[in-house]
Order: C-alpha cells, then structure tokens, then sequence
C-alpha cells in the first residue's frame, strides 16, 4: 500500500459528490487508488493512522470515542475500541495522533482535551486503556510517529515540535522546536523530523483569524541519533 489520504472534515467531498470520511490507499509508483474505506456511523472524521507489524491499520476518529481498523486483507473499518475517555468535547475534537510504540501498544492523543494515552495490546486485542500523566500541559497534541522504543515525536498545534518519552504512566515533554505555524503531522526521515505547518484556525475560521500565511511550509528539524 501506498501514500495514505484522510478527509478532514465530515461531510467534504473529492473528486465525486459522494458525502463522509474516507480511509485512501495509493499506489505511489503509479497513482492508482488500492483503498477506499468509509468511516461507519454519521459521526466520523478520519483524522491519523498507524500501521502495525501485521499490515493492519488503525485510524482515529476525531469526532467519535473510537479507534477502527482495516485488517490486511479487509476492505471495511471497524471498531476496535470505543471508550468514554476519548469522548471528544462539544464543538471540540477528540482523537488525533496514532501510534504504536516499541512495547507494541497503541499510543493516540486527544486535540481540544490535550490528553495522551497508552492502550495495551494483547494478541492484537486491545486491553487496559491508560491516562497518562505529562511534565507540562500540552496544547492541541496532533501527529504522533514512533522515534524508538517508547518515544515519539508529535506536532502540537500550540507551536512546537516535541520528544515524548514514556516511562510507565509517566511522560516527559521535550520541546524539540517552538514558534511553528499551528503543526500538525511530523514524519521522520534519517536525523531530520519534518513539520508540516497546518494553520488550522486560519483554515477553518478565517473569519475571525484571518487567512493564512503563505507559503504553507514543512520545516526539517535536526533530531539527531
């Protein structure tokens, strides 16, 4: 499977006049389109995913308490957790960043709460679902990727890159880099985190912040060995 498109918000459309939130494979050698799986239920925002040593995907759901999957050889999401903790807040957004970490549990953030947490995994089910406590308070937490073990990088939307390093139900918050333009995704590449720089409130309430500031950019950040 290829290059991995999400719909941001509920109810866009592409290329067709077809309504919803959509999980999309590509074959990045040729273009062609390999995936097209819906979100189920009318409350959905395919929002981050990761991709587990299986080849199953896991997706968050920004507008519902879940987590779906897309098993190797499926062609349907599902819910594989559902849980109150990642219920998201009235006019707010829930679940964001995914992540597996080195211990083989899944990792996922929560935008509007600044919530993180650590769902355990046994045998490809999920198990106990963990709150972890953070050094600092984190503001609108976004793309989680896996560094090593269990640390991570992740984009928070506040204006920083950060390390984020597990130590049981404890985590460390290591500023990597401040003063970005509203982060979202991070992907990393040899020593280099890259950034995009979303400017979410920009896009979705131009009215009241104004328009963007161009060009969008994605910044390379030296994270060394």
């Amino acid at each position: 499977m290829g290059l991995l498109e999400r719909h941001v918000r509920q109810g866009s459309t592409g290329t067709s006049s077809i309504p919803g939130s959509f999980l999309k494979g590509f074959d990045l050698a040729t273009g062609q389109g390999k995936v097209s799986a819906a979100l189920p239920g009318s409350q959905n925002l395919c929002n981050d995913m990761a991709i587990a040593a299986d080849g199953s995907i896991y997706v968050t759901n920004s507008r519902a308490p879940q987590i779906l999957r897309l098993k190797p050889d499926g062609k349907d999401l599902e819910v594989f957790l559902e849980d109150k903790q990642f219920e998201p807040p009235k006019d707010g957004v829930g679940l964001d960043g995914i992540a597996i970490g080195g211990d083989g549990d899944i990792y996922v953030n929560t935008f509007s709460k600044g919530e993180l947490f650590d769902i355990e995994m046994h045998e490809g089910r999920p198990g106990k679902v963990m709150r972890l406590g953070t050094s600092r308070r984190l503001k609108f937490p976004d793309g989680l990727r896996p560094l090593s073990d269990e640390t991570f990088l992740m984009a928070e939307g506040g204006d920083t890159l950060d390390r984020v390093s597990v130590d049981g139900d404890k985590v460390a918050i290591e500023t990597l880099k401040d003063g970005l333009a509203e982060p979202t995704a991070v992907a990393k590449v040899g020593q280099t985190a890259w950034v995009a720089e979303g400017q979410l409130s920009h896009l979705f309430d131009p009215a009241a912040n104004g328009p963007p500031r161009l060009p969008f950019r994605i910044i390379g950040v030296p994270i060394g060995p």
